[in-house]
């Protein structure tokens, strides 16, 4: 019997509750941000641009997976249709569906959270702008 491989992370672990929750507005965007961990909640709060609850205009959800750690920063964006999907290394993804207005991402606990408020998700919400200019 030969031992499971331990460099391969469990997916089944990204599907986990999501109890930490905040409106934000990053980019003049009205966000409303799930996910499993606190100091995400806590940093995003510090980066909030207004000081009031606002309608969402997207729905982000971020599911930390603290046991992970990634082998590289190397970042990938494509673009299909409706979706933008950005990958960090090797474990850390997240994905933008502008017609369902959904951000969802699975991050390694490598990926800080500034890393993430400052350069990931500046790189996703511009697609956002693109898209909500669109409709208009």
């Amino acid at each position: 019997m030969m031992a499971p491989d331990e460099t391969v992370p469990d997916l089944l672990r990204r599907f986990t509750p999501t109890p930490h929750h905040l409106n934000v507005v990053l980019m003049g965007i009205p966000i409303s941000v799930q996910t499993n961990d606190p100091g995400l909640i806590s940093r995003m709060q510090s980066a909030n641009q207004e000081h009031h609850s606002p309608d969402s205009a997207l729905l982000l959800k971020l599911i930390r997976d603290f046991e992970v750690l990634n082998d590289s920063m190397e970042t990938t964006l494509l673009s299909a249709g409706a979706l933008t999907t950005m990958t960090i290394g090797g474990h850390s993804m997240i994905t933008f569906d502008c017609e369902r207005r959904e951000i969802l991402g699975f991050l390694s606990a490598s990926i800080s959270a500034d890393l993430l408020i400052y350069d990931v998700l500046p790189a996703l919400l511009s697609r956002v702008v693109s898209s909500l200019a669109a409709e208009r």
